[in-house]
């Protein structure tokens, strides 16, 4: 599944991204600069529901994985 999602950076900014490989531990985000993604973020997305908080696994340059810090609510 693809779909546009958005990352917090802090409580007035966010980035757009795209949302791939959603799984129960974590997911695989796409966007332009990842050097702009702390390594705890909050991510939200309509499968997501009310979003998730993140931990970064891995990053390239247009690329990241990320495990979820917590199972949702």
């Amino acid at each position: 599944m693809d779909e546009l999602g958005f990352i917090a950076i802090n409580e007035h900014t966010s980035l757009g991204c795209m949302v791939y490989d959603v799984s129960s531990i974590g997911v695989r985000v796409t966007m332009l600069d990842t050097k702009k993604v702390p390594n705890v973020f909050f991510l939200s997305s309509l499968s997501l529901g009310a979003g998730r908080v993140c931990n970064v696994a891995w990053r390239k340059a247009e690329e990241l994985g990320a495990f979820f810090v917590q199972a949702p609510a």
